[in-house]
Order: structure tokens, then sequence, then C-alpha cells
């Protein structure tokens, strides 16, 4: 178990910070300092005092979206700091009413690894003021993240009548007063630290000259919200914090000496030190805790808590034992290929670990930290009992194994469930009925068919019937409705699982002489369609006039048409994903059954610039409800960069006689998200070379 004190730092008190090994010697540096591109003000420029000016920069580092980055004047102080934009961040300045020469702007910055740098104007720029004036030098007018402890630093030209000059602020503050450079410059240090997060205003005059600014504090102050440790052999100590902090300049100190390993969290506010070797038994560990500083370079201390800082444990010394099993210790229904897992309480010497199995059976051994896996190397014997046991092992330590929570001598019984049918298939039985087939499988008491409108439907789907024999006919043929199919054995009163699932659907295109009266369809992959005949055959002459196939290679389709009486042109073979071409010259309603197979589609890539188009059917029982789903399946999402294979998805929209399209632009992918139904023929717009298997609903069952 892991330790930690009882509360959370609120408020008030400062970080855990600065990552140490052994001693308190730094870490490595990060090897990749940001990179600077332009930044403005670069020298000779003339910023006119009291005008307002955007300093801009251009810093990248990897790929992070931001640095933590401070802003100086030279001559001067502090600008401002914070968390600024890779790729371009501005911030505008208002510019001191002081007479300034030559200054010039530095820019640092901190990524999240620990690496840092600095860009600093190239050359010195000009602020050119008129005395009489009283101008701010440090902290900038609207500055953010003032550091708590930072002075107010002012000058004056001509020297201010000192006893008359005043100043008040809000919220209220007291300051060590110094004049210096014969007293025209004057700094005022807190003699407490400012408020975090909190917005000061201040007003100076002398009698003849006066100036307004406000600026706000650090905000959040770092500190520590949270720490402990594991005293495991293989524990950790850990750290939690308020803000991100910077892995370079974070400290702990371990007595006795170990090496610990820093594991930070993405955003730096999470910090975990594993030993490395680990911890050894039954011994007493001293952590002691250092202040350190967030990315802005602000530091803090870490105040005493339950959990006292230094603290002292000691790791655990007890003998290692089993604290779970699976399957647990009288499981019944095991699958026939179930590994069994042991987890003990802490690592073991695998080489000290024996077990045993009876019956008999071929394991792979996989040890892993505190998990032993036993894989089989052959299907258990269905609804057989087998019994585990670890026979010896002992821990890192040399411990030997105990007696734990669950038995060390346990069985479990393997499913007795009967397989899923195979080489279901489907074909018409017209007039009006479909007859569902599928092999006979051995010790099976009866079949369970299952029928749904929608093959995304939850499970269980609406029971069809039930039957002994390896075959089914529904009156679906002729129904208008759309049927999904599958089937599962049923022994002992155990169901086993799905089949195959298969599908009917009805292709239904109506006429009208004043269009081209054609669609793009789909079929299932596994039909009873053969050749472009088979169709023209099933639609008859008083229907279609026209069959064709999509031809990717020459980018048109290949035809069978009628014309004056006679079939002409390519009866061609009709294959599993091609793009079906129908012209009609009156009104038909064409039912369609089948099943799915895995089929891998190949494209070519185009010769062109703006990708071939290649019409596809897609597997009536495939994965995808719309477009979208397709190009996230193709692309991996549907973002900017989701163009290497495909621009375009689309589909025949038989009313309008036009495509329907979904398409990339450089933005990500818009357009028509339109769904995918059976029957409906698809095209996507190629632009390079790639094989792709559709992804099916239900995995086939050969």
């Amino acid at each position: 178990m892991g330790y930690r004190p009882l509360r959370t730092v609120g408020s008030v008190g400062v970080l855990v910070a600065r990552v140490a090994l052994t001693v308190a010697s730094r870490p490595s540096s990060a090897t990749s300092p940001p990179a600077w591109g332009a930044f403005l003000p670069d020298g000779g420029e003339t910023l006119p005092g009291g005008s307002y000016y955007d300093i801009r920069w251009n810093a990248t580092h990897d790929t992070d979206a931001s640095l933590f980055t401070t802003l100086t004047l030279s001559p001067g102080g502090f600008m401002t700091a914070g968390e600024f934009p890779t790729g371009g961040a501005s911030w505008t300045w208002h510019v001191p009413t002081v007479n300034l020469p030559g200054a010039r702007v530095r820019a640092c910055g901190v990524a999240y690894d620990g690496s840092r740098g600095c860009r600093e104007s190239s050359a010195n720029f000009t602020v050119p003021m008129t005395p009489p004036y009283v101008g701010l030098v440090s902290p900038a007018d609207g500055a953010e993240n003032v550091p708590l402890g930072a002075a107010i630093e002012l000058a004056f030209d001509p020297p201010p009548d000192v006893a008359n000059t005043t100043w008040t602020f809000v919220p209220a503050m007291s300051f060590a007063i110094s004049w210096s450079s014969g007293d025209t410059f004057l700094t005022l240090s807190p003699t407490r630290p400012f408020a975090e997060c909190t917005a000061y205003t201040m007003i100076v005059s002398d009698g003849s000259r006066s100036l307004s600014f406000t600026f706000s504090t650090l905000c959040p102050a770092p500190r520590a919200l949270d720490y402990g440790y594991d005293p495991a052999l293989n524990g950790s100590i850990w750290m939690s914090f308020n803000k991100p902090m910077d892995r370079l300049e974070t400290y702990a100190t371990i007595s006795r000496s170990i090496p610990l390993v820093p594991t930070w969290n993405a955003t730096n506010t999470y910090l975990v030190l594993r030993p490395s070797p680990a911890f050894s038994p039954c011994t007493t560990y001293t952590v002691t805790l250092h202040g350190g500083k967030d990315m802005l370079g602000n530091s803090g201390v870490i105040l005493p808590g339950p959990l006292p800082n230094p603290f002292s444990f000691t790791s655990k010394c007890t003998p290692p034992y089993i604290v779970s099993t699976s399957p647990a210790n009288g499981t019944t229904g095991v699958p026939v290929m179930e590994p069994v897992i042991v987890t003990f309480s802490e690592p073991m010497n695998w080489t000290t670990v024996t077990w045993s199995i009876r019956p008999t059976v071929s394991m792979q051994e996989r040890p892993q930290g505190n998990v032993l896996t036993l894989e089989p190397l052959a299907p258990y014997t269905r609804c057989t009992e087998y019994i585990v046991e670890i026979l010896s092992g002992e821990s890192l330590a040399g411990l030997a194994l105990v007696p734990g929570p669950v038995p060390n001598l346990w069985s479990f019984t393997v499913v007795c469930t009967p397989p899923a049918p195979r080489g279901l298939t489907i074909v018409p039985l017209p007039p009006d009925h479909v007859r569902i087939t599928w092999a006979p499988a051995p010790r099976v008491d009866l079949y369970r068919v299952y029928e749904s409108p929608d093959r995304f439907a939850a499970w269980p789907w609406g029971v069809l019937g039930e039957t002994q024999s390896p075959s089914f006919d529904a009156s679906h043929l002729r129904d208008g409705q759309i049927h999904y199919y599958l089937v599962r054995a049923v022994a002992g009163g155990v169901e086993g699982p799905n089949s195959t699932m298969a599908s009917k659907a009805e292709i239904a295109l109506a006429f009208s002489p004043g269009t081209t009266n054609v669609a793009w369809v789909s079929l299932p992959y596994n039909h009873t369609m053969r050749r472009a005949t088979d169709i023209a055959s099933a639609l008859t002459d008083a229907r279609a006039d026209l069959v064709g196939r999509w031809d990717p290679a020459n980018q048109k389709p290949v035809l069978w048409y009628r014309f004056r009486g006679q079939w002409r042109g390519t009866d061609f073979a009709i294959r599993p994903s091609d793009g079906i071409l129908l012209g009609c010259v009156a009104p038909l309603v064409w039912p369609v059954v089948g099943t799915d197979q895995s089929v891998t589609l190949s494209f070519l890539a185009p010769p062109g610039l703006f990708g071939d188009v290649a019409w596809v059917s897609l597997p009536w029982t495939s994965a995808y409800r719309t477009a979208r789903d397709v190009v996230v399946d193709l692309e991996g999402s549907i973002g900017p960069g989701a163009n290497t294979r495909i621009v375009e998805i689309g589909k025949w929209d038989y009313t309008t006689q036009r495509a329907v399209a979904y398409r990339w632009t450089p933005t990500g992918w818009t357009g028509v998200d339109f769904p995918i139904g059976p029957g409906e023929g698809v095209y996507l717009r190629v632009v390079s070379a790639f094989d792709w298997q559709p992804l099916l609903l239900q995995a086939p069952v050969p």
C-alpha cells in the first residue's frame, strides 16, 4: 500500500521540487533547446515612451503547443511571464516613460521536458523621452506573474523633491525605500511578499509629475499538494503539485543512498521516484524534500505536515503470497484457451517458481513482475475439471511463498458451450421465402435463429425460430423489409457463439422518363449472381437494359447492355466488392440475399493529381454506419492530415441522379456524412496505392 499525509497543503506553503537522485545533484539537462525565429523589436526601432508596442517572437520545441516564457528589459527589469503558444506569440508592452537610448528585450522559454533557451534583440532600440518625466522601470505596466518578492523600480528626470514624493498602493503594502543615482532612481522593496494571484495598482507623484500603473502577481505560487511513499521493494516516492514544475529545478534526497529514477506526468504536476535497483527488504530509508522552482523560476518551500519533511519509512519484509487466481477456484464455463493468471503480492524470482496442472496441459509461461501467466498451447478438453497448484516460489528477497487469501490448490471447469455454426449461407426460395443453411455441429440439441432489421441493434436480437435441422426458411423475400440473420447452436441449455451474419434487402428503383434512371448499387460479397447475365435475367428485359461493373484500371465501366433486341458488350464476372451499375426502363424491385467474407481490396496509385475513382460494394454486414466511419478506418481520423489514401467518398443519389460526397479539405473532412445501407454503391477517390480489408460487424465463421 502507499503512504501519504492526511491533508492537502492549501494556499500556503510551496512546492516539492528539484528531483535528485541519491544526492542533491542536478539531473542531466534536456537535449533539445527551443528553436527561435523572428523577434521584434530586433534593433533599430524607435519606440516613443508611453506608447504601446506588440513584442513578437516565434519559438518552437518538438511538437509542444506552448512554452513558459519570461520577458525582461535591458536596461530595466521584469516585463511579464506566462505560458505562451509556440509558432508565434506576442505581448502588448506599455513602453515606459523613461529615456532609454539603447535597450533590448530578452525572451527566455522553458519546455515541459526541461529544455530551455533565450533570444534577445539582435541590436539596441531606442525609447526617447524628454524630461520632465517619471517612469516605471520594473515590473512593466500590465505585467503578469510578477514574483512575490519583486521590487518596484522607478526613474525620475530631473530628480524630484524627495520629501514631497508620495505614492499609494492598492491593496496596501509597506516597502523599504532606497533612492540612488542622485535621487533619480527609486527602489521600493516589499517588507513582506506580495499576495499571490492579486492585481496591484500604484500611483506615484512628486507634486508636479504623476504616474499610475498596475500589475498582477504570480498565480498561483507553486506548492506541494501531497506527497508520500510506497514501501514495497519496487515501490516509490511520489509528489503532486498545484502547477507545472521545472524538471531540472526540483530535488529530493534519500539516505540510505540508492538511485531514484524520476518519472513525470505530461503536465509536470505529478512526480514518481522509483528505486533502481529495488529497495532492500526490511531497510529504513530517510527522504528529504527540498524547495525548487516552477516553470517561470519562482521558488518555494515545503511546510511540515502530517507526514514530516524529512520523513522515514521501512521497506517491506513480508514473504510473498498469492493475491488472486484467474480462473478463480470453482469457476465453471471457462473458455477452452483461457490462460491461467496468478498474481503474487510482490515480484518473484521466477527461476524458483514451479507449478502443476491436472490433467496435464502444455502451457507457455509468461512471467512479468508479480504476475505469472500460463497460456495453453492446445485447447482444454471441454466439460473437464482442471486442478492447478503453485508448488514453490521465492520473492526477489529470497523469502519463500506462504499461504494467502486465496487457496493454492484450486480448480476450474471448462465450458461445454457448443461451437458456432459454420459455413452459413442464404439463398432466395421464390416466390416469397429465403432459406438459411449451415454445417451440422457435433453434440448439438438445436439451433436458434435470430433476426433484426438493424445489424447494429443491441443484443439480444429477436428469436425468429428454433430448429433441429441445419436449415431454416423465412417468408421474407418480398416483404419490403431489411433483415439480418444470426444462428447459434444450443447444447445442454448453453448457447454457443454467433454464426456468419446473413442479410436480405430489396433494391427498389423508380422510373422517370425525364432522367437517366441509372444507379450504382452494391451486392453482398457472397451471393447468387455470378455474371452480368445473371443480373439481367433476374431483372428481366422489361425492367433493365444496362448492367455495368467499374473498371478502376481504365477509369470507366465495363458494360453489358441491351440494344436492338439483343444483349451486347461484355458478360463480365462479378467479383466480391465490385460496384454494379444498373440502367432501368421501368420500375423494379430486386430482392437480394447473401453473406459477406473478409476480402482485401487493392487500389493502385493514380497517375494524376486529383485521384482515381473506384466504385465498390461495401459488405452488407460491414461495421460502417456512415461515410465518416469509412474515412476513420482508412485514414485514422477526419482531421487536416487525413488524406493519405483517399480524398473523397460518395454514393449515388438515384432520385437526383447525381453523387452525394464527403470530401477532404485542408481543414479536415466535410460535406455530407451520408448513411451507408445495404444495396447502396459507393465510390472512393483514391490518391495512393494501398490494400484495405473492410471491417465486418460479425467475423465470418467459414
